[in-house]
C-alpha cells in the first residue's frame, strides 16, 4: 500500500543551517553542508554555539562541509570536496585545494594555499603554501620564503621514494 506521504525530495542547493553568515558577493555552489551545528568529541555529539561566518566574495565550491563556528575571511576560494571541521578559522584571500581536510580548531593566516591535510589545533602563520603534506596536531607552520618550502617539499618527497 503506498504511503500518503510525498517522498522526500532532494536538492542540490547548498544548506546553509541556522546561525550561518554569509558576507555579499560570496558564491556557494551545490551539495555543500555549510554550519553543521554539533561536534563529536570522545564519541559524543556536542553543540557548537559559536556561528559560523563567511566573509564577503568568496567562492565555496560544491560538496563541501563547513562545520559549525568556523570563520572563513574575505576573499576566500574554497574548492571542491573539502571538509572544513568545527571552529577553524581561516584567514583572507586563501585558496583551499580540491579534496583538502581542515579539522576542529585550526588556524590558518591570510594569503595562504592550503592542499592536503591540516590537524587539530594546527596553527598555519600568513603567506604559507602547504601543498599535499601532512601537519600533525598542534603543529604551528611559520611563513618562510616559498622557493625554500618548495625546495623542502621536494627533496622529502626525494627521500621518501629513495627509502621505497
Amino acid at each position: 500500500m503506498p504511503s500518503s506521504k510525498p517522498a522526500r525530495e532532494l536538492t542540490s542547493k547548498p544548506v546553509l543551517y541556522p546561525g550561518t553568515r554569509v558576507g555579499r558577493g560570496t558564491k556557494i555552489e551545490e551539495y555543500s553542508l555549510i554550519g553543521k551545528p554539533y561536534r563529536l568529541v570522545d564519541s559524543e555529539l556536542l553543540p557548537v554555539t559559536r556561528p559560523t561566518r563567511i566573509g564577503a566574495m568568496c567562492q565555496i565550491g560544491s560538496h563541501v562541509i563547513i562545520g559549525k563556528g568556523t570563520t572563513i575571511g574575505r576573499g576566500c576560494d574554497i574548492e571542491d570536496h573539502i571538509q572544513i571541521e568545527q571552529s577553524v578559522t581561516i584567514g583572507k584571500r586563501c585558496h583551499v585545494i580540491y579534496k583538502s581536510i581542515i579539522c576542529n580548531d585550526a588556524s590558518i593566516g591570510d594569503d595562504c594555499v592550503i592542499g592536503g591535510f591540516v590537524g587539530e589545533r594546527t596553527k598555519i602563520a600568513n603567506n604559507v603554501r602547504m601543498l599535499h603534506q601532512r601537519s600533525g596536531n598542534g603543529v604551528s607552520l611559520d611563513s618562510v620564503p616559498q622557493s625554500l618550502a618548495e625546495l623542502l617539499l621536494g627533496l622529502s618527497h626525494m627521500y621518501c621514494l629513495i627509502r621505497s
